[in-house]
């Protein structure tokens, strides 16, 4: 993959319409992913970069239970079906999970990328 720097939001889009025709011309009708991150960091989820005691496995399942019995208001209104819902719900407020955020939207991407709402330090 190519490196671009852009200077402006519409720089960004007209760049990220042109890998999208190029990709169409090449024949990849796959819509695209966008992830924004802060710097280029491995694709590690949150769960994955702990300095967890014990089994990984064990620790996740723990915290998931924990996230459930501590904020039943807060899930009650979104009605999880099963536990991948708990874990989306988690990974929404801060949960540590096996999950990365992804979006089809390229300016939510940016945002993300450029949001100064989250520390440097922290991978979300």
């Amino acid at each position: 993959m190519r490196e671009v720097e852009v200077d402006t939001i519409e720089d960004y889009l007209k760049l990220v319409k042109q890998s999208k025709q190029e990709a169409l011309h090449s024949g990849n009708f796959e819509d695209f992913l966008f992830r924004g991150q802060t710097a280029d960091y491995p694709l590690i989820p949150k769960i994955g970069r702990l300095k967890a005691r014990g089994d990984l496995i064990s620790v996740e399942k723990l915290l998931l239970q924990e996230f459930k019995r501590t904020n039943p208001l807060l899930i009650e209104q979104h009605r999880p079906m099963d536990d991948w819902d708990y874990l989306t719900l988690g990974q929404h407020f801060g949960l540590p999970t096996r999950l990365l955020d992804w979006s089809n939207n390229a300016l939510t991407a940016l945002w993300f990328a450029t949001s100064q709402s989250h520390e440097n330090s922290e991978i979300n």
